[in-house]
């Protein structure tokens, strides 16, 4: 089967795109022929032969890109034409803008659903950054409300044409998908959660080893690293030898480390940069727990399947997909969001009992092999694969227009696999 994946950046940038390479690599050992369009970050950021301009999501350039990147669209249908991939399968394409729509007429499509912008119709970003360039461009939209709110309706209008070639959506989790099927935006929604190339059971963390907890992600607002060094005096009080390690970077970084130093902790708080790959394994392997404090409600950070492969407790928010991820009592503790005394309190309780804290981490790998290994979300994804070219072979719906400018819009045909979402009604003139 030839399948092209797409997704607006080819770097490490956060989980989507580690999934996206999981994805390829699991489709490649099943003997498929896999092919990935991905943005570009600047000049000499590495990127494969099919490639477009992207931007970093604090770049002053990732309004523009929202709106229009007919690069990415050309390229796209380019693919399309002369590749003819049996699968289009889309996952964060936002910064290759609406357009890429246009490159889809006639396409089985497949959407993975990483984040609220899918659905958001106010997707351009309203958190305030500390680029310059970036604060500029965000203080001229907000200056300027009327114009601000034009062009996310025209955004929205463009995605919601096309999302009308699109077979299936995919949401990482229950959350999601009831999100999803709430906007009757798409004529069918799976929920599939990602998978991870678990590897082998690593060694339980020593007795004796100094307490070391573990934040890992992006460092902006939704995050919530804010919150956690909020709470880190509280847990210094009953454990002043335990440490924090903070693996990542983002527009808040500078922000976070006046907050630890504001509050007397930056000689407990070691901000290393953004990890990947063996070191970021070794970070895991050295954490006595990972915290997720999202203040935000996520899809399904990875991070969190990452710390259960690497048999260590999660302590996160209740919000979101994390709901979902972690057993109360289990494989970590779940706390309220935006709440540093509580998140203070399970952390003291996970420091406080070592030997209940490895045996949720065992039960955590063992729940991360049962749910969230590669090889059964490569099944399942290509399960859906075929179902989807199974039933446009049986029944194939007519072409449509990407946009109809004169007339009344029809009614989408319904997908025959969609018994969960009724199609979006057309209004009425």
């Amino acid at each position: 089967m030839r399948i092209l994946l797409v997704n607006h950046y080819s770097q490490p940038v956060g989980g989507a795109e580690h999934m996206v390479t999981v994805l390829q690599r699991q489709l490649e050992l099943a003997g498929h022929d896999v092919r990935l369009l991905a943005g570009r970050v600047g000049r000499g950021a590495p990127a494969g032969p099919d490639w477009f301009p992207s931007c970093r999501p604090e770049s002053r350039w990732r309004y523009v890109y929202l709106m229009a990147n007919p690069i990415a669209a050309w390229r796209l249908w380019r693919i399309v034409r002369t590749w003819r991939p049996q699968i289009v399968h889309l996952h964060n394409t936002a910064l290759a803008s609406p357009l890429v729509y246009a490159a889809l007429r006639g396409q089985t499509v497949v959407m993975t659903a990483h984040d609220h912008t899918v659905f958001d119709p106010a997707s351009l970003p309203r958190l305030p950054t500390l680029t310059p360039h970036a604060e500029a461009m965000a203080g001229y939209f907000n200056r300027r409300p009327n114009l601000r709110r034009l062009a996310e309706a025209a955004r929205f209008w463009l995605l919601r044409a096309g999302y009308r070639r699109v077979s299936a959506v995919v949401a990482c989790s229950r959350f999601y998908g009831e999100a999803l099927q709430e906007s009757r935006l798409f004529r069918h929604v799976e929920v599939l959660p990602n998978g991870l190339e678990l590897g082998p059971v690593p060694a339980e963390l020593a007795a004796a080893a100094p307490p070391n907890l573990l934040f890992a992600g992006r460092i902006d607002a939704p995050k919530g690293l804010q919150i956690l060094l909020a709470a880190w005096p509280l847990v210094l009080i009953n454990h002043p030898e335990t440490r924090l390690r903070v693996a990542g970077t983002g527009p808040h970084l500078a922000v976070c480390r006046v907050l630890a130093a504001e509050l007397g902790i930056e000689h407990r708080v070691i901000f290393t940069g953004q990890l990947s790959g063996p070191a970021l394994a070794a970070a895991y392997e050295a954490a006595s727990a990972v915290v997720v404090p999202s203040v935000y409600p996520d899809n399904l950070p990875t991070v969190a399947i990452e710390a259960m492969a690497a048999s260590r407790p999660v302590i996160a928010s209740n919000i979101g997909g994390l709901a979902e991820l972690v057993q109360p009592g289990q494989t970590g503790y779940l706390v309220p969001p935006a709440d540093p005394v509580a998140l203070a309190a399970s952390i003291t309780r996970v420091l406080a009992q070592p030997a209940t804290a490895r045996a949720m981490g065992r039960a955590g790998r063992q729940w991360a092999e049962a749910k969230f290994s590669a090889s059964a979300y490569a099944v399942a994804t290509l399960a859906l694969y075929q179902r989807l070219l199974s039933a446009t072979a049986t029944n194939k719906p007519p072409r449509r227009p990407l946009i109809r400018l004169i007339g009344r819009t029809t009614e989408p045909k319904r997908c025959p696999l969609s018994r969960e979402v009724s199609p979006t009604q057309p209004p009425t003139r």
